[in-house]
């Protein structure tokens, strides 16, 4: 008995232990069962003793609980359910309000901040505040920002890692000059105030514009500051009349609308920064960090809707990251003048495409008292398509273009190209005053080219004070300027250019220079261009490389079609450095005057096809024509006008005033 005693016992032990083993893994591979239908989120372990066999039971919650039975068996504490989240207390956007953007060097301007969440409600959650140069300014843990050293810093505002707001502020040291008031300059050249030296005169002269716009700066609005990443759409919809400020870096991408809004105010939509009222340049956009508005697509970065008005675009870069682009702002005029998009005004901006990009235009002005000014407008180009930089067809009338770089390949700056909806659309009244025009060389055998300037359709236009640079021949024989009557579509035989005026310009490197034509290429019904009056324009550099083209060109005039009532006066032509087929090609006009003009002869002189040149070709081309005190030079005198001067010795008077044009287009060609 006493050796079967202890051997039952052992019996008994070991029977108990298996149980109780088989009864653990029983449990854990329920329990492990149960873990495959929680979600691994919160983890409860345990470690048996470590001379025992080690169990790790995790357990995690989803919808539904553990067994709490098995947790309990296995010596798990049962897990704490998690609190309810409140979505009405987490933020999901920030903006920043101060009393104004400037602070004084050792001076501090307080900075808050308005959290809202999903609701759009008001919340209050803890933010923290940083800046980006920590050697301009700091700035505290409740929003006070302190000036250390002049210049523009960002301060950013964050209530999560995803909820963040950026705004810059201008750190103003003492010796800094006060900002210039937001008052675009116009000073030069005049545009009203101009005499005739001339003997005889008994053309029409070209009437000027009625209407030059210049409109006063918008102040005191309401400030909106849209986030960093916020819905520009929704603010342009919803804050007419208002200041809208884009924040320093920022992009925006979208194809936006201006619609028509009821405030009856402007609404201002600007980066948030301060500069000079002058030239914005691609390096100033860079250094100013301009707020950008792009489009990835095919469509307009902005469309003007019909019968929309006031706004103002200041400060900002708008462009397209895309390959292939209509145009990067379109306006819609539709039917009427009732319907004309008015009162759009563009200043300091950034316009422009990328340099391999196929861009058709940068902007489709078909709107009503607008103003353009300041702006830096480039790489507009395609070889599919015409492209310009500004186009007005239907609708465009008192458009104000001051102070712009301009290129574009085909036509730089155009009015007509496609049927106005009528008579009262047709483009009138336009200043087009100290642009830099220009078509970069480096263009040249790889875009297409045409001309600096074209008209098919405008009354009343004034090209004053401007600097043009470069036009080859390609697509055309590259005209500097090319002005006719155009009904293009065929639906507008009211179609006419007349009354446009060039003045006080410059024209460097192009390959020939004036084509005014009476009647377009194409035979349908028109009005004949008349009243061209063209005074104090030099062309110092005309068919010479890499601007030449063929033994045609180098022709300073070419008039067609029986133009009328063409003013041509005091103007200096030099086309004697290269190869020059004539002074003036001369196929009709009406009422010509032309007198005190400085060119040289060139192979043919004064030339109609099948025409003697000099007199044979004013009697038959230009009955009645006033030619007098030009400068030939070269010319055959016997067969010109009695008056006419063929030696290089050029009369005092004569030609253009070349000391004071350049005295007026001072600070026309800005650097990049």
């Amino acid at each position: 008995m006493k050796k079967v005693l202890p051997l039952l016992l052992m019996l008994c032990t070991s029977t108990l232990t298996a149980q109780t083993s088989q009864r653990d893994t029983l449990l854990r591979r329920q329990y492990d069962s149960l873990l495959l239908i929680q979600a691994a989120n919160v983890r409860y372990c345990k470690t048996r003793n470590p001379t025992g066999y080690m169990v790790q039971a995790c357990a995690a919650f989803s919808r539904t609980m553990p067994r709490l039975d098995l947790l309990t068996q296995l010596g798990v504490t049962p897990p704490i359910p998690p609190t309810p989240i409140d979505s009405s207390k987490i933020p999901v956007k920030i903006a920043i309000h101060s009393d104004g953007i400037l602070v004084d060097v050792g001076k501090t301007l307080q900075l808050s901040t308005e959290v809202r969440n999903n609701k759009d409600s008001i919340i209050t959650v803890p933010v923290s505040w940083s800046v980006d140069s920590t050697t301009l300014a700091s700035i505290s843990t409740t929003g006070l920002l302190t000036g250390k050293k002049g210049g523009i810093v960002i301060t950013t505002a964050s209530a999560s890692a995803t909820v963040i707001a950026s705004r810059s502020y201008t750190v103003k040291d003492t010796v800094v000059t006060p900002p210039i008031p937001p008052i675009p300059p116009d000073s030069n050249p005049p545009v009203t105030t101009d005499s005739f030296p001339i003997l005889v005169y008994n053309g029409i002269k070209a009437e000027l514009p009625r209407v030059v716009l210049k409109p006063g700066y918008p102040t005191g609005l309401t400030k909106v500051y849209v986030p960093l990443i916020g819905n520009l759409q929704f603010y342009l919809d919803n804050n007419c009349g208002k200041e809208i400020i884009l924040p320093v870096g920022s992009i925006y991408a979208g194809n936006f609308v201006w619609r028509p809004l009821t405030c009856g105010q402007m609404t201002l939509v600007r980066t948030d920064t301060t500069t000079s009222w002058t030239r914005t340049t691609p390096t100033k956009a860079a250094n100013l960090r301009l707020a950008k508005i792009i489009s990835s697509n095919y469509s307009p970065v902005l469309f003007i809707s019909q019968s929309s008005s006031l706004l103002w675009l200041d400060l900002l870069e708008i462009t397209n990251t895309s390959l292939d682009a209509n145009m990067l702002i379109q306006s819609d005029a539709g039917r009427s003048r009732a319907t004309t998009p008015q009162n759009i005004h563009f200043t300091r901006n950034y316009i422009h495409g990328t340099p391999d990009m196929k861009l058709r235009r940068s902007i489709r002005v078909d709107m009503c008292n607008s103003y353009i000014a300041h702006n830096w407008i480039s790489e507009n180009h395609n070889n599919d398509t015409d492209t310009q930089a500004i186009l007005g067809i239907n609708g465009t009338c008192n458009l104000n273009i001051v102070d712009n770089y301009l290129s574009a390949a085909h036509e730089v700056v155009m009015f007509g190209g496609g049927d106005p909806a009528d008579s009262t659309m047709s483009p009138h009244d336009i200043t087009l005053k100290s642009n830099h025009i220009i078509k970069p060389i480096a263009w040249k055998g790889k875009w297409l080219a045409k001309n600096l300037n074209e008209s098919k359709n405008v009354i009343r236009w004034d090209i004053v004070g401007n600097v043009y640079e470069y036009n080859w021949p390609s697509a055309q024989d590259a005209y500097a300027f090319v002005m006719k009557s155009e009904n293009q579509d065929g639906t507008a035989p009211y179609s006419t250019s007349s009354d446009i005026t060039i003045r006080w310009n410059k024209i460097t490197c192009t390959a020939n220079g004036f084509n005014f034509s009476g009647k377009g290429s194409n035979p349908t019904p028109n009005v004949t261009a008349a009243r061209f009056t063209v005074y104090h324009n030099y062309v110092p550099v005309i068919n010479v490389a890499p601007c030449n083209g063929d033994y045609s060109a180098g022709v300073p005039f070419q008039l067609l079609s029986g133009i009328q009532d063409a003013v041509i006066i005091n103007n200096t032509i030099e086309n004697n450095k290269s190869q020059s087929n004539a002074a003036i090609k001369l196929e009709g006009a009406t009422r010509l005057v032309m007198s005190w003009n400085v060119m040289w002869n060139g192979d043919y002189g004064v030339k109609g096809s099948g025409l003697a040149s000099g007199n044979a070709t004013f009697a038959r081309n230009a009955p009645g024509a006033v030619f007098t005190n030009n400068t030939v030079v070269g010319a055959d005198c016997p067969n010109m006008p009695a008056t006419t001067n063929c030696t290089s010795n050029i009369p005092v008077g004569a030609g253009a005033n070349i000391a004071k044009l350049d005295s007026l287009l001072k600070g026309v060609v800005v650097a990049p």
